[in-house]
């Protein structure tokens, strides 16, 4: 970034975002921060993430948190699908030098399979009940820290 023009637009660039955000550091006891990291893992989330995703939950007041494993994993299996087929009906057009209609109907029919379920899934995140119930059932020894926990965040 030798250019001066290049430079001053970065610079402008950089203001406008600390502008707009703001930068929180937080600390956590060690345990506390073991307890967030083994439910950031949970959900395959980096720590900040999660942390934020919480904080995000608890100001809007709606107890969301992330998306449900089941449908993530669910979304991951129906994409795959969809680029296996289509794989395959690529294949089979260069081929036979064609597709036949039935073939582009049932490509159509995982498409909208798949678009439904993103839907819902995007739309209706499970409750906070639903992560900590997992939570729980995969640590069941961490019961009373979490309780310990989240009555230090009561309001």
């Amino acid at each position: 970034m030798s250019n001066p023009e290049q430079q001053k637009k970065w610079r402008e660039m950089k203001r406008a975002y600390r502008n707009r955000h703001k930068a929180v550091c937080v600390s956590f006891t060690q345990e506390r921060g073991k307890e967030l990291q083994e439910m950031a893992t949970l959900h395959k989330l980096p720590l900040a993430d999660f942390v934020k995703a919480l904080v995000e939950a608890h100001i809007k007041g709606n107890g969301y948190v992330v998306p449900d494993h089941g449908h993530i994993d669910r979304l991951s299996f129906l994409l795959r699908n969809v680029a296996t087929n289509i794989n395959q009906l690529v294949r089979y057009a260069h081929i036979e030098q064609g597709v036949n209609f039935s073939d582009i109907q049932k490509l159509q029919q995982q498409l909208a399979i798949m678009e439904s379920h993103i839907k819902h899934t995007l739309s209706i995140p499970p409750h906070i009940e639903t992560v900590l119930t997992e939570f729980l059932n995969q640590y069941p020894t961490k019961r009373e820290k979490l309780i310990q926990f989240l009555i230090a965040f009561e309001p």
